[in-house]
């Protein structure tokens, strides 16, 4: 994965809706919304769909006073909503008029998004809706509801995402009221309108039949921007996959880019730029010894080791191009590569790690070979280091099953 991927948080509408028939009333709803706040959510979704009904139905509550609270304690985070094209909130169609000044309202008492979509996906029936968004200046979502039919087929949605698009939404939403999106036609949906359009793409689906962490983890696979979620107390069942689970879930399975980046400046260029620093004097000098400190993790790929392993490789591969580069000047370079050291950071680790020696041990090694041996290489304790080395010499296949069968047997203790 080469970027994250946005949390909308639906418990203050379709979770409540889903769950609990929309009877979640204010005083219920402020005491924690400005820890919702404080999430980082990339949108809350807090109005539209049955809370304008339920508001003057059942909760005797004032709809636009709802929304101007909302906004006002979650002033960090974009509001959003779901509309009904020219359903707007209710069961029927309304003017043009109508839908304008309702979006022209709903803007100006704090909605940042607007999902947009007709039941029947006639796009018809959410264009004007879409154009009164972009006219006000906020975040059109125009949408396709998922079904299962003879007639909807992979093209078909390609086809209707495409239109979607044309329209000059901001961004595309998956909707799937009933859950019936299968984990692996939403890798295959999601990658086919990866391909075909440019705008983002989201995903909403529920829980009802099971699937729903499957479907948006292969949606997330694929390339999807952002997913809906509900937070745990208020989730599955007829509602939506819970948001803790799904933030475990992804944390297990993310390659975070920026940290590999900030890995690879620490590691390897600040390395790097230390050589360089001294690289003038050196060669001037004519004589001198540069001592790389790499890793035994920098021998081939290991798991849960998409930072460090890569940084230390790059650095043992660094230290035998400096070993020519530096030789002709009379520069020794040579590389320390320890195993496993106990210090406070090791500590710290999770997982079993074996051969492991003292601070003090690794100590007099360096010293020793620095001082009293010439070879490139200091690595130890020889233990570890000469059975890595000869799992280094081993063809993938092989060494992917040993390690993979090492790796869960850690795992497992």
């Amino acid at each position: 994965m080469t970027k994250k991927v946005g949390i909308t948080e639906v418990v203050l509408r379709d979770g409540n809706q889903s769950l609990l028939s929309t009877r979640l009333k204010m005083e219920d709803i402020l005491p924690i919304a400005s820890k919702l706040d404080e999430v980082g959510y990339s949108s809350i979704e807090s109005w539209g769909g049955a809370i304008f009904d339920s508001c003057v139905r059942y909760l005797d509550e004032d709809p636009w006073d709802r929304l101007r609270q909302l906004k006002d304690a979650m002033p960090k985070t974009k509001q959003q909503m779901l509309l009904r094209g020219q359903n707007l909130v209710g069961y029927k169609h309304y003017s043009d008029e109508i839908v304008s000044k309702f979006i022209e309202k709903a803007v100006s008492n704090g909605i940042d998004i607007f999902r947009i979509f007709d039941a029947l996906n006639d796009l018809r029936n959410i264009k004007h809706s879409v154009q009164e968004v972009k006219k006000n200046g906020k975040h059109a979502q125009g949408t396709i509801a998922f079904t299962i039919s003879p007639v909807h087929t992979l093209e078909n949605w390609v086809n209707l995402a495409k239109e979607i698009q044309d329209m000059d939404c901001d961004s595309l939403c998956i909707k799937d009221m009933s859950g019936i999106l299968s984990p692996e036609y939403a890798f295959e949906l999601v990658s086919a309108l990866k391909r075909a359009i440019s705008i983002p793409i989201h995903l909403h689906t529920h829980a009802t039949t099971g699937m729903s962490n499957l479907t948006n983890m292969r949606a997330i696979e694929a390339g999807v921007d952002n997913i809906d979620t509900s937070i745990s107390s208020m989730s599955m069942g007829y509602g939506h996959s819970a948001t803790e689970t799904i933030l475990y879930l992804m944390k297990e399975k993310e390659i975070d880019v920026e940290q590999i980046e900030n890995v690879m400046k620490v590691n390897f260029f600040g390395t790097l730029n230390c050589i360089k620093s001294v690289e003038k004097y050196y060669r001037n000098k004519k004589s001198g010894h540069i001592s790389i400190v790499s890793s035994i993790a920098g021998y081939r790929g290991l798991p849960n080791s998409t930072g460090y392993g890569p940084s230390k490789s790059a650095l043992n591969n660094l230290a035998e191009s400096l070993f020519f580069d530096f030789k002709r000047y009379g520069v020794r370079v040579s590389l320390i590569s320890p195993g496993f050291i106990k210090t406070p950071m090791t500590d710290k680790n999770d997982f079993k790690m074996p051969f492991l020696k003292t601070s003090e041990y690794a100590a007099e090694k360096i010293y020793d070979g620095l001082v009293n041996k010439n070879s490139f290489e200091i690595h130890f304790p020889k233990s570890l280091t000469t059975i890595l080395k000869i799992l280094s010499f081993l063809p993938n296949k092989i060494y992917f099953g040993l390690i993979g069968k090492l790796t869960k047997y850690q795992k497992k203790n």
